[in-house]
């Protein structure tokens, strides 16, 4: 029988397990405090991508509305507004308001709801306000403060501008509506 080798590790032998607890240790507190950063910007922008996946998902449930007398109405306010194409028009079977989505390619989504209920005049004043988003372009500058917000989450005043932001937009569709 032969005996078994015998294995020493010298005193100042380096493992791979010490040596990554001395870089941790090395790391410092500027170094944490970025991955901390990256963690919760990650996190937020997963978010984002599941209010999106969630959007889409509406929008597979919606049908397109391109005859019907919103759609002839929606075609009218448009061109009265003096949008190149109008947006286009989704009736959604969900409950809730009317919005527009999309940057590239408007979409303004109507709950089935909202048609039935409203009068053929607040109608017309529910699509302008929404066609008044689209003109003033406001789906691409709530991008940039929604960009912001992920990115400085930590300071107070990133929220407070995003919110006045939308605050300030909506005050400003109802004033072209008026």
């Amino acid at each position: 029988p032969m005996p078994a080798p015998v294995t020493a590790t010298a005193p100042n032998a380096v493992t791979s397990d010490s040596v990554w607890a001395e870089n941790l240790r090395r790391l410092r507190w500027k170094a944490w405090l970025l991955l901390g950063w990256l963690v919760i910007v990650t996190g937020k922008l997963v978010g984002v991508v599941r209010v999106h996946r969630r959007l889409a998902r509406l929008l597979a449930e919606a049908r397109t509305d391109t005859e019907s007398p919103v759609a002839t109405l929606l075609r009218d306010l448009a061109r009265q507004v003096g949008l190149a194409a109008p947006p286009r028009l989704v009736i959604s079977p969900m409950s809730g308001s009317p919005f527009v989505c999309g940057v590239v390619t408007p979409t303004l989504v109507m709950p089935q709801a909202v048609i039935n209920t409203l009068s053929r005049q607040q109608l017309r004043a529910a699509l302008l306000h929404e066609l008044a988003h689209v003109k003033r372009n406001d789906l691409a500058l709530n991008w940039i403060s929604e960009i912001a917000r992920i990115v400085y989450f930590f300071h107070p005043v990133a929220h407070l501008a995003h919110f006045g932001v939308r605050f300030e937009q909506e005050l400003a569709c109802d004033q072209f509506v008026m």
